[in-house]
């Protein structure tokens, strides 16, 4: 911030860069934050990924149509979320597309706990699901992986 305490022809001067000072601070935590968000949205279906392939390459993941139908999807959504990216970059107004569906909750859980069943394992941890596995709901399918994928993250960074 400039310091000025005259009030003369320079005031207005000064305190229009002090707010564009504090403009460019305001945008630069907002820069930060993106970064950030958008690391742990990217990490979620990497490790994912990850896991599955260490599993199958040590054995303890079988590589049989149901996995590789996991493998995809996980690749499918980290390639919308790039692209989701790209999209912001090139400043697009465009608006969040949902693609909400008919979505059985027990199956976005299985693949969740698929997926973060190394981690559990080797923190001595289990999910269990406690609701009916005939329960469905219509939502983005993508955006409720996401959730269950950070709440298990942060169940196994912090419990």
């Amino acid at each position: 911030m400039l310091e000025y305490s005259r009030n003369d022809e320079f005031r207005p001067l000064i305190d229009s860069l002090n707010n564009l000072r504090l403009r460019l601070d305001h945008q630069e935590q907002i820069r930060a934050q993106f970064l950030t968000d958008m690391s742990h949205e990217l990490k979620t279906p990497m490790t994912a990924i990850g896991v599955y392939l260490e599993g199958i390459q040590d054995g303890v993941i079988q590589l049989n149509t149901k996995n590789i139908n996991a493998l995809t999807s996980e690749l499918s959504r980290l390639t919308r979320i790039v692209e989701s990216l790209m999209h912001f970059q090139m400043f697009e107004s465009l608006p969040t597309v949902f693609r909400h569906e008919k979505i059985s909750i027990y199956e976005i859980f299985s693949i969740v706990q698929e997926t973060q069943s190394q981690e559990l394992n080797h923190n001595l941890q289990t999910m269990n699901y406690a609701g009916p596995k005939r329960a469905n709901m219509v939502f983005d399918k993508d955006s409720l992986i996401q959730i269950f994928h950070n709440i298990t993250a942060n169940f196994l960074r912090y419990a």
